[in-house]
């Protein structure tokens, strides 16, 4: 099986965008989860904090 890794504090301040291609936010922290998958306790990411103009804050799932 092939792993691939990402560093999640490089995800922090890139810009994220629309379908449309317009700038939507940037992202502040990176969701996961701790509960064991396929007998490996490795993390599972699942979302993505995105701080939108006006400083509020969404939690944008993987899945979209």
């Amino acid at each position: 099986m092939s792993s691939s890794r990402v560093f999640v504090a490089r995800l922090n301040g890139l810009s994220v965008f629309d379908p449309l291609g317009d700038e939507v936010g940037r992202v502040r922290d990176v969701v996961t989860t701790l509960a064991p998958r396929g007998g490996s306790n490795t993390p599972l990411a699942v979302g993505l904090v995105v701080e939108v103009p006006g400083r509020r804050r969404i939690f944008l799932p993987l899945t979209r």
